[in-house]
């Protein structure tokens, strides 16, 4: 045997992974040549110091190594819905109905989306809390949500929508000029459509300029149901989209949303609808700090 030949075999002949006729091939050719002979027994030292420096994986990098590679779900049923929920350390990751989807095909898509696998757990109480508060309409002002998984656009639109008060409506273009992209309402649309954590990041509460609800994931019962019980006018919107009009005015000097909380005092009978920003500049009336309307114009 050749020393190229036995030298790739010395650490197979070392663990005991060579048949006899080959073990025994190398053993003569160890004992006629001292460089490989010398070769060997390093092999064998390092293998045998390799052992004793082997120790536990320090929980720090464990618990590191985990969280970058997994994150957690539960079935849970809450206010009534059955949902396949995904959450992290951090907050809620992501919430689907369940009913009609399997969970392979939830964990599927999560883990195209976020390049993680799932591995079951036990929802945190304050998770479940939020989960229920946001479903009763009760609205969830901070809501503990990690969208780190997600592209730097996705995650400032849902974090734009986090701001909508409870019980009040934006547009598209509303939610595009605060996200720092005002041409970019469609993508925003796309944004919403696709959201990882209806109810608890409300894209429930964004809608056409144009008037009335728009589209929801969930479908349109679903989106006023959530709506009313968040105690959105539903009677008011349906009023300025027949009236073709984006806002209403406010007292004597300013206009708002129809939904902002200094229009509620005004009986729907009272409004005084305002068509756009345009009707708005030659009635002499400036937008409401609180609601912002004018970031709106497309």
């Amino acid at each position: 045997m050749r020393c190229e030949s036995a030298l790739i075999r010395l650490d197979e002949m070392r663990t005991g992974e060579l048949d006899s006729r080959e073990v025994e091939a190398v053993r003569e050719h160890l004992e006629s040549c001292s460089y490989c002979d010398r070769v060997y027994h390093r092999i064998a030292d390092i293998a045998v110091n390799a052992r004793s420096l082997r120790g536990e994986c320090p929980a720090s990098c464990a618990e590191s190594l985990d969280r970058r590679l997994f994150d957690r779900w539960t079935a849970a049923t809450i206010g009534g819905l059955e949902l396949w929920v995904a959450f992290s350390a951090e907050g809620l990751t992501s919430v689907a109905l369940a009913a009609g989807r399997s969970f392979e095909s939830f964990a599927w898509s999560y883990c195209k989306r976020f390049d993680k696998d799932l591995r079951c757990g036990e929802l945190p109480e304050k998770l479940a809390r939020q989960l229920a508060d946001a479903i009763a309409g009760r609205g969830v002002a901070d809501p503990a949500v990690d969208l780190s998984g997600l592209p730097p656009f996705e995650r400032k639109v849902l974090e734009t929508l986090v701001s909508i008060p409870s019980g009040e409506l934006r547009s598209y273009a509303w939610v595009a000029r605060e996200a720092g992209r005002p041409g970019a309402v469609r993508a925003v649309g796309n944004v919403c459509a696709h959201n990882p954590l209806p109810v608890v990041v409300p894209c429930h509460r964004v809608v056409p300029a144009a008037g009335g609800l728009g589209g929801y994931g969930h479908g349109p019962e679903m989106k006023r149901r959530l709506l009313e019980r968040e105690g959105v006018d539903l009677e008011r919107v349906d009023r300025m989209e027949r009236d073709k009009a984006k806002y209403v005015r406010a007292g004597e000097h300013w206009y708002c949303f129809p939904t902002c909380r200094h229009t509620r005092c005004i009986e729907a009978g009272d409004l005084e609808p305002v068509r756009d920003e345009r009707e708005a500049a030659e009635l002499g009336l400036e937008p409401c700090s609180d609601c912002r309307p004018l970031v709106s114009a497309a």
